[in-house]
């Protein structure tokens, strides 16, 4: 029997033969259709990122530090979920995947949940679209390679959230308040953006007038699902108050980094937001182009929900813009706080649901999602082909493990690392030889070399291509129990 489609299907129809195929094999298994398909461009950004990129960069190399001693709570600008995957990884012997692995499933979970949430509002052929064309935010699209895992984490979060929420208060049911509650409790200990916009949304809904209905009808799921979500969530609440000193509003707004005064530091907090938002939305800035004739004209009234997400997104965002004036200087240095605008392609696709469109503008709005997802890769192709063999000072093409022969034939016993990069790529070799934290050690790996005193000249190679290396030197720790 031949697979049946939604009438509304055109949006995703691009014209080209073979996707006929491919959609009624979507519709026979959706979820597991969407699940491979969304696979395909993490699966990609994965295998380039192991094999293009053998070192860590600064940032990843700060978060191997921090997941090598198991914690409940590793700060707020953290997300827990992926540093507790990472540790479990690395209790494996895979520290390399403890990096990447989280980022590349949280990316995946993006996807099929933006997919999830949209198939709550559109049809079946919009819902796919809608879930793919995510990665046109640059934090997800850029997560690999120079994405923001807090961004991701809390994007996975936030749209979890929503999506439960619209099937608890549509549906109830004792299943839907259960998957509420965990929806909540992953926004509560995701990070600044997303516990912020939980608290709005929590707020929205419950005093929003037109939804005064379904709240009431299934008023026992919702209630099950909130309370469900504030238990669980609430050792990990308790323990992060209890950690962080000063106030408690620093797990939903980050500090400073620079005070400054009043006038200045309205100027300067706003630019920096308006800044990161538009760059978040650079892409979809593209899309919503090239839909606009489209976009002037929605094909039916708008539902309550997505009203209700723009809503709680513009109450986050204000939220913020008033905080980087109280807090005299600007809070936004990444796109964890953001996160919210990942809400905005969901909200795109359901104004134009059911409305036909160009051939053209199909083709072109799939056309620059496909460049989009190959983008991190072609980048670190270019870079491993072209930059690298004539750069004297890329820290990308380092030989560690020819380091840590070197090394162990030196010194005897661990060694004290200061420059957290060199710790955690000399870490991933040889975990032996690198001192943990507050343990004894009688040699230091530095960076330059002390102007006077005994030291071991060493030399950090290339891997792949000829040239200079690092220099670096071991400087003994004078010490009375040393040797």
């Amino acid at each position: 029997m031949p697979a049946t489609r939604d009438p509304a299907s055109s949006l995703y129809d691009l014209p080209v033969p073979w996707t006929e195929r491919l959609h009624a094999r979507l519709d026979r298994r959706p979820w597991l259709g969407i699940g491979m398909l969304y696979a395909l461009p993490v699966l990609l950004m994965l295998v380039a990122r192991l094999t293009l990129v053998p070192t860590l960069s600064d940032a990843e190399a700060a978060r191997l530090l921090q997941m090598r001693a198991w914690a409940w709570f590793y700060g707020p600008e953290h997300s827990p979920l992926p540093f507790w995957l990472g540790h479990g990884l690395i209790r494996l012997g895979l520290p390399r995947l403890a990096i990447l692995l989280p980022e590349a499933l949280t990316l995946w979970g993006v996807l099929v949940l933006g997919y999830a949430t949209a198939r709550l509002w559109v049809s079946r052929a919009h819902a796919r679209l809608a879930g793919a064309s995510l990665l046109l935010l640059a934090p997800l699209s850029l997560a690999f390679p120079a994405g923001d895992i807090l961004a991701v984490s809390e994007s996975f979060a936030i749209l979890a959230l929503v999506g439960s929420a619209v099937r608890t208060v549509r549906r109830g049911g004792w299943g839907n308040g259960v998957l509420l509650s965990l929806g909540l409790a992953l926004c509560l200990i995701g990070g600044h953006g997303s516990l912020l916009f939980a608290l709005v949304f929590l707020l929205s809904l419950g005093l929003d007038r037109d939804l005064r209905i379904e709240r009431q009808r299934t008023r026992v799921s919702v209630a099950l699902g909130v309370v469900g979500g504030v238990a669980l969530a609430g050792p990990y609440l308790t323990l992060a108050l209890l950690s962080i000193p000063g106030t408690p509003l620093l797990l939903l707004f980050p500090p400073p980094e620079i005070l400054e005064p009043f006038p200045r530091a309205m100027l300067h907090g706003w630019s920096v937001l308006a800044e990161r938002a538009v760059l978040d939305l650079a892409f979809w800035g593209g899309a919503a182009l090239i839909l606009a004739p489209v976009l002037l004209r929605p094909s039916r009234a708008i539902d309550l929900w997505p009203g209700l997400m723009a809503q709680s997104c513009a109450a986050t965002l204000i939220l913020l813009a008033v905080a980087t004036v109280l807090e005299r200087g600007p809070i936004i240095t990444h796109s964890g706080p953001l996160a919210c605008l990942v809400l905005v392609p969901l909200l795109i696709f359901t104004a134009m649901d059911r409305l036909p469109v160009a051939p053209w503008r199909r083709l072109a709005v799939g056309t620059l999602t496909a460049a989009v997802a190959l983008l991190g890769p072609l980048t670190l192709l270019i870079e491993d082909r072209f930059l690298l063999p004539t750069c004297a000072t890329c820290r990308i093409d380092a030989d560690f493990k020819t380091l840590s022969h070197r090394i162990a034939a030196v010194a005897q016993g661990p060694v004290s690392i200061p420059d957290p990069w060199l710790s955690a790529n000399l870490w991933r070799h040889r975990p032996d030889l690198v001192a943990m934290e507050g343990s004894k050690a009688c040699v230091q790996l530095q960076t330059t070399a002390p102007p006077s005193g005994p030291s071991t000249p060493l030399l950090l190679p290339r891997l792949r291509y000829s040239g200079p290396g690092i220099p670096l030197a071991l400087v003994p720790i004078h010490r009375s129990d040393c040797p």
